[in-house]
């Protein structure tokens, strides 16, 4: 066998075998780069490999997918949220699914573009998953990858940076017109429309109790969905909010955004006080969360998911729009009523401009505006630089629902 030696990521040189299928021994021959000339490196690299057992070239070591994906979390166990690393578990599931616990090493660039389509084809016509979410799995899997070769647990990163291509993040900023979320919203206190549909569509639509355990849940669904909208908020964000992060008393609230690992800090306006406050009166006594289902457990995502679109059904919606939609039409409103995208950008909690800059196409002209500005006298123009006080935003008056 002709041995090569070759120069890891830091130049020193390194030897490794392709015996057999699935099996490359390895072995770092300097320590730091620059103290051994090619013809020495080979000369001991040829010495290890004459070295090598039979034992050793069908033995394979190396770590597999599950292996670094354990160490990374180990690795994160005090600085990654517990949603984050959930996360991380399950991505590492659909990779273990495609290729199977093979080891690291033998990934390639052209085996995460397989991975890709694969994930694609998973849509059949559905619009999960997104473009951003297979884009969000490959990063943690190159994060898992690139920080156990740091560490030094493997001699070499088979997924360098750059090596992968994003797939293009088509953002969904579907969102309501005015008159459709006002439909979708009074469809939730339609006892009859709602229990006729049940009738129709549930086996266990003569017991009293199923009734009152399903009218009380959607109106608690609708209170979710206006929640969503007055705030600016994520669905998970408002699923977990608990009183203890409102302020009846100030009108302020904090909603902590786990996507971010940061709060945004908002003044409650005054439809949202009172869905707050008809709340604390109704279901005192819930654990702490805000919004509770019939039996004062909390709503799962995929339940309020169901009934947000049972709500697009009853109300004739016939476009594909999620609870996140919510918070399209939000952002989306304020900026077409012109709020300065940096206020919308805010009531968000967005951490970067380009988050907000999507909905940019909404805004009211104003460069005619602008420009106006520079034969006005100085005094008029704001102090604030055209930046709004958020705490006078109050979407309120945006959506004119009551």
């Amino acid at each position: 066998m002709i041995v090569k030696p070759k120069k890891d990521n830091k130049g020193r040189y390194f030897i490794r075998v392709y015996k057999g299928v699935g099996n490359r021994p390895y072995k770092l021959l300097e320590e730091e780069a620059g103290t051994l000339t090619y013809q020495e490196a080979k000369k001991q690299a040829e010495t290890w490999y004459a070295s090598l057992s039979s034992e050793t070239l069908t033995t394979d070591t190396r770590l597999t997918l599950s292996a670094i994906f354990k160490l990374y979390l180990r690795g994160k166990s005090t600085s990654m949220s517990q949603q984050s690393k959930s996360t991380t578990l399950l991505y590492s599931k659909k990779f273990i699914d495609y290729f199977g616990d093979i080891a690291v090493e033998t990934l390639t660039p052209r085996s995460i573009e397989g991975y890709k389509e694969k994930r694609i084809a998973d849509r059949a016509g559905k619009a999960t998953p997104a473009n951003a979410t297979i884009n969000r799995e490959i990063s943690i899997l190159k994060a898992a990858i690139s920080e156990c070769h740091r560490q030094g647990d493997i001699p070499y990163n088979p997924l360098p940076s750059r090596s992968v291509k994003r797939l293009p993040n088509h953002m969904n900023t579907d969102y309501f017109q005015r008159e459709e979320f006002e439909a979708f919203i009074n469809v939730f206190s339609q006892t009859e429309l709602i229990l006729e549909d049940v009738k129709q569509n549930h086996k266990i639509y003569n017991s009293a109790t199923f009734k009152e355990e399903y009218l009380f849940n959607m109106e608690r669904a609708a209170d979710i969905f206006r929640i969503l909208l007055l705030t600016n908020s994520r669905l998970g964000e408002i699923l977990n909010l608990k009183w203890q992060a409102v302020s009846l008393k100030t009108k302020k609230i904090v909603i902590t955004q786990f996507k971010t690992a940061s709060k945004k800090y908002q003044d409650i306006p005054d439809e949202l006080f009172s869905i707050l406050q008809r709340l604390q009166k109704s279901t005192p006594d819930n654990g702490g969360f805000v919004l509770t289902r019939y039996d004062k457990k909390p709503f799962s995502t995929d339940q309020v998911e169901r009934s947000f679109k049972k709500g697009l059904l009853l109300s004739h919606i016939n476009r594909h729009l999620t609870p996140h939609a919510l918070r399209h039409t939000a952002s989306s409103w304020m900026v077409a009523a012109g709020v300065s995208l940096y206020t919308v950008g805010a009531t968000a909690g967005h951490k970067n401009i380009a988050s907000t800059q999507r909905y940019a196409h909404l805004a009211p002209s104003t460069l005619t505006v602008a420009l106006t500005l520079l034969s006005s006298p100085a005094k008029e123009i704001s102090a604030t630089n055209g930046k709004e006080d958020i705490s006078k935003i109050d979407l309120t008056s945006l959506n004119g629902v009551a």
